[in-house]
């Protein structure tokens, strides 16, 4: 469970706390009391962070590029934070493709300047890093923390990198805070607006009476919502804290069915009351899984995590929040997400 009173003793920084899961994260330590810090780039937020922004001030925020060590040395060095949520990062497979050296130089040398830090901290720190289900080398299988890992593309190669930097300070014997891995896969939920998203392009598409175009109708994905996710990351940063053991998971949804990417389409489709087409183009320029699909038995066990929403109630919930986006109650209706969930995983 997550626990309310430890949440709020906890000073916190959040790396690309202007991102989706990111601003949903900040939100949800605000509901618990936690001092919160975001880094990010300027000019590089999700659809969620420009609306809330506009409303009210959610955490101590600056802006800058992870890249640069000095940057990111001071900074830490400024706040002393107790907990690090790594979560900046090129976290697009095909921007990755596109942009494979910055997607590389972000992704690896950004992990390298934040376990810098905290990895010589004489305070106890505990950091959690997002990777991916696109980490393994065999995607088209259930995956354990256990499996090899390897990628055949630009941005699954970069967190692989990435892990083996958080491997080479866990192992390290003069690393004083050992850092943990949470491997998520594809995240729902309001407020996305990402650029190449199943997500974003369908609602705009819906919105638009346009039909919808997609590359892999039959690819299955570890679909979960976005507090499913960052509740999970909350739970891993307890266990980090409390045992200064580093750890990998999975999360993602447990016994719900495998839902391709047609079938979510069509139930969104269906959810917005839209006659829209779906038009499928084939995928010449970019090597992806056909099956992504992680076990997150570890997890369940030994944090007590389980996913609160199935497909359908992911849906319900982007839902809500998407019509009432432009709207003087969209903070309200994020707030009563975030509280509906607290309530089933608190104690």
């Amino acid at each position: 469970m997550i626990n309310k009173e430890f949440w709020g003793k906890q000073k916190v920084i959040i790396t690309g706390h202007t991102g989706f899961k990111g601003f949903w994260m900040t939100l949800l330590l605000n509901e618990l009391g936690s001092e919160v810090y975001g880094i990010s780039l300027k000019n590089n937020s999700s659809e969620i962070y420009k609306i809330h922004s506009k409303y009210q001030k959610l955490a101590n925020e600056t802006f800058f590029d992870i890249r640069d060590e000095h940057k990111v040395t001071s900074y830490l060095n400024k706040i002393k934070p107790d907990i690090i949520f790594h979560l900046a990062a090129q976290s697009l497979v095909i921007s990755g493709q596109l942009n494979p050296k910055e997607t590389l130089e972000t992704n690896i040398i950004g992990t390298f300047n934040i376990l810098n830090w905290s990895s010589k901290e004489k305070e106890k720190v505990s950091t959690i890093v997002a990777t991916t289900d696109k980490v393994y080398r065999n995607p088209n299988k259930k995956n354990t923390e256990e499996d090899e890992l390897g990628s055949f593309e630009f941005y699954g190669a970069s967190k692989v990198g990435a892990e083996n930097v958080i491997n080479a300070f866990n192992l390290d014997p003069d690393t004083k805070n050992k850092a943990s891995v949470v491997r998520s896969g594809n995240v729902l939920g309001g407020g996305d607006g990402g650029e190449n998203r199943l997500l974003t392009d369908l609602i705009s598409a819906i919105k638009n009476n346009e039909n919808i175009l997609i590359r892999n109708p039959n690819s299955i994905r570890p679909w979960q919502f976005v507090l499913d996710s960052v509740g999970g990351y909350l739970l891993v940063a307890q266990e980090n804290f409390n045992t200064s053991v580093p750890e990998i998971y999975n999360l993602n949804l447990i016994d719900s069915g495998e839902v391709t990417v047609l079938e979510l389409t069509n139930k969104l489709i269906d959810k917005f009351n839209s006659s829209i087409d779906v038009e499928i183009v084939e995928n010449k320029k970019f090597n992806e899984a056909k099956e992504l699909r992680l076990d997150s038995n570890k997890a369940q066990n030994k944090l007590n995590w389980k996913n609160i929403y199935n497909i359908d109630s992911i849906i319900d919930n982007i839902y809500e929040w998407d019509i009432s986006k432009n709207t003087d109650e969209i903070c309200s209706i994020t707030k009563n997400q975030i509280n509906k969930y607290l309530e089933q995983v608190t104690n």
